[in-house]
């Protein structure tokens, strides 16, 4: 089965430091994504992806830009049958 996406798309995750991590340092976040970028045809793509992030105690103060978009993404999955939305 294939995804298609147009504009705009956030794939929200959860990340998590290591144990070992201490308030004031920096954690290094690496991925690597393969992809389709299509119209008439499809021609595969690859990236390598790198962020550096703080680590913190406590929830950070929310993004006024990024913060409401990842917010309607998160509240737009499905939640598994049975189960009440957070």
């Amino acid at each position: 089965m294939d995804y298609g996406y147009t504009g705009e798309v956030l794939m929200p995750a959860a990340l998590t430091a290591p144990a070992q991590a201490k308030p004031g340092q920096t954690i290094a976040m690496k991925v690597h994504a393969s992809f389709l970028v299509c119209q008439d045809v499809c021609v595969p793509e690859d990236a390598t992806l790198a962020l550096a992030l703080p680590v913190a105690t406590g929830a950070p103060a929310v993004d006024p830009v990024w913060g409401p978009k990842i917010a309607a993404a998160l509240a737009a999955l499905p939640s598994p049958a049975g189960s009440r939305r957070r």
